[in-house]
């Protein structure tokens, strides 16, 4: 198991994320020297000098690696503990998703032994209760319900009901079979309240 922790990397003394990880696994903090140059680096392309507070974010739990950051001065960090992986990485947007598509996604990948694709298609009805909506495509989750590939989930809000069809497969290619007939089923069921 895996959990991807976003926010609390900045300098400032509410980042608090690294310090929770260090009591959570039981280890204590350590400066990382090569943190520690890249934010002169990054300062010194800046003409600044650096703030004593950004030292803080070269502060590492024992036991963690680094995941660089190409566009701001916390980096990521990965660690295995309490029986699995936590991931902290910046809060920022622009900072973050780089890191997760071009690092820990990639790693958790390969790190499991069954790898897999999971895909997701909603349908949104509109002029239809939920009861309703899983009325007309109860049909399929009843022949899917033994297997539970694809599951099929009913989410209303705003007026709306989605239907959320989810499969899990080995490949993209096998993810989008499953869920093809269920979506098909689901739209002829729902008709003109489809969309």
């Amino acid at each position: 198991s895996a959990a991807i922790i976003t926010g609390g990397r900045g300098p400032t003394k509410d980042g608090l994320t690294l310090e929770g990880v260090e009591l959570a696994a039981g280890v204590g903090l350590k400066r990382d020297r090569m943190i520690e140059e890249a934010l002169f680096a990054r300062f010194r392309r800046l003409r600044r000098d650096v703030p004593d507070m950004n030292f803080r974010q070269a502060d590492v739990p024992d036991g963690a690696w680094t995941i660089d950051n190409e566009k701001g001065s916390a980096p990521g960090l990965g660690m295995e503990t309490l029986g699995g992986l936590v991931f902290c990485l910046p809060g920022v947007p622009h900072e973050m998703e780089p890191m997760v598509l071009d690092t820990v996604l990639p790693y958790l990948v390969k790190r499991d032994p069954d790898p897999a694709v999971v895909v997701h298609r909603i349908i949104r009805t509109a002029g239809m209760w939920e009861s309703a909506v899983a009325e007309a495509v109860g049909p399929e989750v009843d022949r899917l319900a033994p297997r539970g590939k694809p599951v099929i989930a009913f989410l209303a809000s705003g007026g709306m009901t989605r239907v959320k069809i989810t499969a899990r497969a080995k490949t993209l290619a096998e993810a989008q079979a499953l869920i093809s007939p269920v979506e098909d089923f689901a739209l002829r069921a729902l008709g003109s309240a489809a969309f």
